[in-house]
């Protein structure tokens, strides 16, 4: 993690390499949840078009956003 005054926070995330499974079955789409998320988020994002996205992507998922 770096931070650095008036430039944010970095975090980086490093996942191991792994080796793609092979599978007999057909390729298949997601299922994608039919329930609605709920709660509340706090999104603190400086850059206005972020903030924008961020807050409709989790508004349409179901959440009640405070965005700063």
């Amino acid at each position: 993690m770096r931070s650095e005054p008036g430039h944010g926070t970095t975090f980086e995330v490093l996942l191991p390499q792994v080796e793609p499974v092979e599978t007999d079955a057909p390729e298949s789409r997601p299922v994608l949840p039919t329930t609605r998320a709920g709660g509340t988020i706090l999104l603190v994002e400086d850059e206005p078009a972020l903030r924008r996205l961020g807050t409709r992507v989790l508004e349409g998922a179901g959440y009640t956003v405070l965005a700063y």
